[in-house]
This record gives C-alpha cells, sequence and structure tokens, in this order.
C-alpha cells in the first residue's frame, strides 16, 4: 500500500515536473517571441496615415520617421502663448499637464524615430541636416513648439516631481539622443528667422534644465533618475555648446540683453560621491554634415564613418568559443581582444585568460587624447570651450564647466599633471570589445582584479552604433541611498526595489564613462542590446575600448602569465 502511494506521489511529481517544463518551454517561447518582436523599429507601429488620427496621444503611437513628429507638432501642439486659445486650455490644470505630458512622449518618440534612420539608414540623416537650405531640424519651428509645450509650465502652477518631473526627465532625455543622432548645427549670423528659432529652442532647454535641477533635488525623487537625468542634460549642452561656437560674432539681434543658464548645480552636487560619470562628446567623433566633404566647415571632429572600420581592422578581435553550464560550447557574440604596451601580460575575464597583443597606433593615439583631456578639465568646460558664451551683443549662454564632475581631473589630470612618479603617460592596456549587430550586449558584471593587477581608474570609450551603458548597485554590497548627498532624501529611501535598480543612458560615439575608487566592488555595469532590426551589418556595429593601466605586483610583473612561461617552462625548455 505504501509503495503504492509513493509510486502515485511519484507519477504525479513526474505529472508536475513535465507541465511545469511545458509551461517553462512556453514561456521561453514567449519571452523569444517578444525578444524578436522587440528587435523591430521601436518607431514601426503605423497601421493607418498618421494624417487620419483624431488626438496627439494616436498620432505619436503612429508616428514612424522624424518627419512624422514634426507633423504631430505642427497639427496638435498648442502653447499658452499662443493668440486666441480657447479659455478652457488656457485656465484648467488638466490641459496643461496632458500638453506637457504629450510634449515630453513627442520628444522621447523623435530621439527614438532619429536613433532608428541614423543606425539604419545615415545617409537620411546627412540629408536631414539640410531640410531647406539654412534650415534645419534644430532651426525648425516646430521643433521649438516641441521643446516649449513641456518647458512652459501653467502660470501660478508649482511644479511636482510625480508628473513634471517625468514630463521634463523624458524630454531632456529624447533632446539628448536627438542631438546625439543629428548635431546640432548652428545657423549662419545673417539668417534671422532661423536665428530667432535657435535662440528660441535654447530658451526651452534652458527652462528644462533649470526645472530639472530644482525637482530632481527633492525628497521625492530618487539618486538613479536624478544620475539619468544629469547625463541627459550633459549629452545635449556638451553638443549645443560646441555648436554655438560659430556665433561668437554674431550679428547684433534685436533682443533684450539677457543671461540664459544651462548649469545643473544641484544635481551636480547630489551625485557627486558616485565613483563613475559620463563624459559626453569627450572625442569629437560625430557623423559629417557634408558626406562629400571632409573638410566641411560645420563639421567637428574624427569621421566616424572611418574610425569604426578601423578599429575593426587594427584590432584583432577574437569570438572565442565558451563552454556553458550544461557542457555545451557556444561562439561569443561578442569579439574581444587584449591590447598591451611591452611588459604586460595577459587580462583574467569572463572565465578565460587573454594573451596581450600590440597596441596599435590609432588606438594608443585616442588613450593620449582622452589623458590630454582629463589634464585640461580643471579650468574649462565639457567641450572644452570657454564656460561662458557670448550670442552678437545682447546674450549669453552659462555652461556646466568641467568642475561640475571632478572626476577626470582629480582622478586622471592631476595624476598626470603632478607626475611624481614620471609616468609620463597612464593608460597602457586595452580590452577591446565588438559588438557585431544589435544583438550582441553585455550583462551586468563587474570588471576583476582592479586594485590589485589593474589602477582603478578606467575609462570606456564608445565608437559606432549607439548603445545604453547602465550601472547598478551590487546587491547586498551597495544601494543608491548609499551615495545620495542629500542625507536626509538617503533616510526616507528606504531599500526597496528601486534601491538596486539601474541607471541608463544612450551612448554616442567620441562619449567616455569613467570609473574609479571602488565602482567595480559596489557597482555593476552593462551595456544593453540594441532595438535596431539591423543583423550583422556595419552601421550596427559597434566597438568599446576599455583602457587600464597595469600595476606592478611587487615583483616588476604586470597582469597574469600564462601556460608555458613560467619558470619551470623555461627551465625545462633549456634541458
Amino acid at each position: 500500500m505504501v509503495s503504492s502511494k509513493r509510486a502515485d506521489t511519484k507519477q504525479r511529481h513526474r505529472t508536475s515536473n513535465g507541465t511545469r517544463r511545458t509551461a517553462e518551454q512556453g514561456n521561453a517561447q514567449n519571452r523569444s517571441r517578444r525578444s524578436n518582436a522587440q528587435k523591430q523599429s521601436p518607431v514601426q507601429k503605423k497601421t493607418v496615415p498618421i494624417t487620419e488620427a483624431s488626438s496627439m496621444g494616436e498620432a505619436i503611437q503612429l508616428a514612424q520617421t522624424i518627419f512624422d513628429h514634426l507633423y504631430i507638432a505642427e497639427k496638435f501642439i498648442w502653447l499658452p502663448t499662443d493668440d486666441n486659445l480657447p479659455t478652457h486650455l488656457r485656465t484648467q490644470l488638466v490641459h496643461h499637464e496632458k500638453r506637457r505630458r504629450w510634449g515630453s512622449q513627442l520628444l522621447e518618440s523623435l530621439g527614438q524615430a532619429a536613433l532608428y534612420e541614423w543606425e539604419n539608414n545615415p545617409q537620411e540623416i546627412l540629408k536631414s541636416l539640410f531640410l531647406e537650405g539654412d534650415e534645419h531640424i534644430w532651426t525648425d519651428s516646430r521643433l521649438l513648439r516641441m521643446v516649449l509645450s513641456v518647458a512652459l509650465p501653467m502660470n501660478d502652477s508649482t511644479d511636482r516631481p510625480d508628473k513634471e518631473g517625468v514630463y521634463i526627465s523624458q524630454a531632456l532625455k529624447g533632446l539628448h539622443v536627438l542631438s546625439g543622432c543629428i548635431a546640432p548645427v548652428a545657423p549662419a549670423p545673417n539668417s534671422a528667422p532661423a536665428l530667432e528659432v535657435w535662440i528660441g529652442i535654447h530658451h526651452g532647454i534652458s527652462e528644462l534644465i533649470q526645472s530639472a535641477d530644482l525637482l530632481f533635488s527633492t525628497q521625492n525623487t530618487l539618486l538613479k533618475d536624478a544620475v539619468e537625468v544629469r547625463w541627459a542634460i550633459r549629452g545635449l549642452i556638451a553638443r549645443l555648446q560646441i555648436a554655438n561656437n560659430d556665433l561668437f560674432h554674431a550679428v547684433e539681434m534685436e533682443t533684450t540683453v539677457e543671461t540664459l543658464l544651462f548649469t545643473t548645480p544641484n544635481l551636480n552636487a547630489r551625485t557627486y560621491n558616485l565613483p563613475f560619470d559620463i563624459i559626453h562628446h569627450c572625442l569629437p567623433w560625430q557623423m559629417n554634415p557634408d558626406a562629400n566633404d571632409p573638410a566641411s566647415p560645420n563639421y567637428q571632429g574624427y569621421p566616424t564613418k572611418y574610425l569604426l572600420p578601423d578599429f575593426i581592422r587594427s584590432i584583432p578581435f577574437n569570438f572565442d568559443t565558451l563552454t556553458t553550464r550544461t557542457g555545451e560550447s557556444v561562439i561569443e557574440r561578442r569579439g574581444t581582444a587584449w591590447l598591451a604596451e611591452e611588459g604586460i601580460g595577459a587580462l583574467a575575464y569572463s572565465g578565460k585568460l587573454m594573451r596581450p597583443t600590440n597596441v596599435p597606433e590609432n588606438v594608443r593615439q585616442v588613450m593620449r587624447d582622452i589623458e590630454v583631456w582629463c589634464c585640461q578639465s580643471e579650468t574649462s568646460s565639457l567641450s572644452q570651450l570657454p564656460s561662458t558664451q557670448k550670442i552678437g551683443h545682447n546674450i549669453e549662454f552659462i555652461w556646466d564647466d568641467c568642475t561640475s564632475s571632478g572626476l577626470p581631473y582629480n582622478e586622471l589630470g592631476q595624476f598626470l599633471i603632478d607626475d611624481s612618479n614620471n609616468i609620463g603617460e597612464f593608460f597602457d592596456c586595452a580590452l577591446c570589445n565588438h559588438y557585431p549587430d544589435g544583438d550582441a550586449g553585455c550583462r551586468f558584471h563587474s570588471d576583476p582584479e582592479h586594485g590589485s593587477h589593474w589602477h582603478r581608474v578606467t575609462a570606456v570609450v564608445s565608437c559606432g552604433q549607439s548603445r545604453k551603458f547602465a550601472f547598478r548597485p551590487i546587491p547586498d554590497a551597495s544601494i543608491w541611498s548609499d551615495w545620495d548627498t542629500m542625507s536626509q532624501i538617503a533616510k526616507l529611501q528606504a531599500k526597496d526595489d528601486t534601491s538596486c535598480a539601474p541607471a541608463a543612458l544612450s551612448l554616442f560615439p567620441g562619449d567616455v564613462v569613467f570609473m574609479t575608487r571602488d565602482c567595480n566592488d559596489l557597482f555593476h555595469h552593462a551595456v544593453y542590446s540594441s532595438t535596431s532590426s539591423l543583423s550583422n551589418h556595419l552601421d550596427s556595429s559597434r566597438v568599446s575600448l576599455v583602457f587600464k593601466r597595469a600595476l606592478d605586483r611587487n615583483n616588476g610583473k604586470k597582469g597574469h602569465g600564462l601556460a608555458g612561461e613560467g619558470r619551470r617552462s623555461r627551465r625545462n625548455n633549456l634541458l
């Protein structure tokens, strides 16, 4: 009788396990289908013509292209400053909240549309820089209306982080992505209509930045959200400042003398303790506005379309075969290479010892460029231009300078300038990663042996396709509130589902991530896969260069030794 019961129990377990496995397999198939669906264009959602949309919300759902979004702005956006505005729109808070919510969603969606076109058809992006003569998207009055729809609050209303903070963050992230895909280009000084729109867009962006700086310094906001919006602001203003450099000697405009602020003192103070930061456009790599003229006067920096294939050709990437926990052999989706100067050994990474190869000259030059930037960052702005720009004789822009992030100078620049160790140059090795298509990514991890084999200062350079880079506290080792300089806020934010949630933002060519101190002990980082529909195509390819410095392990050795290179092997070879 007992045996019969046990048999029945075993049978039920088998049935249960079989059902569970079937359910798990079904869930896996569903996840696979969802993943494949997510690989399609995030803006390929049109089912009916956008001109038939009955509301702005519906139109945003249908929008695919950059021009779709400009059409929405022209047809649906209203502003408090518009003439003949109905009374209920001007006076009722609910309509102002809808205006700002839809405006922020439109800007966020515009950024994704620009990103999709940049990844899938970069030639179209080049054309969009010059829509009609001197006009392009950054001097388009429809973009101005998008920005102002979020920037202009309702009169006598109080901004609230739970709503306005979300709208403003979405808008700034969308503008950051747009500026990374389509570099802002200032209009000609004698083009009064375009210049008026250009200044108007800067007015709106300044309002968004100042509002974000106040809103994300309150008790109702998370540090990770403050980190993300600060990164978005810095990416946007670095590119705007470069574009405005051409307007230093612009003709005088008929405007009131005023100052526009693009500074974030509260956000900088709140995030100051963190052991990582992103320096946007640290290296001037971006698309050439004139594909037929590399010497175009509007062009800033290296032509990325040449730099990426140069890296792929000169770096000996290897797609290793790894053995999984189940014993299955799989080929890595991400190619890797370990470059090191003479005398530096192997790198222990991802369960393998990577043999060093010589550093190509183009990679070595990038090392030196970053070191120079760090040494100059104490007194200059984020884009290495003056922190104050005067446009004509009657308006000035004030930008954040590099003291808003002490990491590059304090951790590296000052070290090189003092040069008490006579090192001359800092970086001497690099872990290089090749993401050949949008599916390849790098899950959350921390880099090993920092402080023992490698210096704690690391610089990660991005080249090629845009990807989201993320940090999150390592569970059971750290939480966001440990790093919040606003102690009264940190005490209110107990450990919950958001305490180790990731902070992520899109990186573009020339952006550099700095990690230092105990970053790899207390934080994970990751590179997200892309939503691009391209596969195994150069335009969807990305290369990252992770610059390191090898430490002397007190015995003259740097890095790891390899099998066959020890004293016993050398002695056996002599016999």
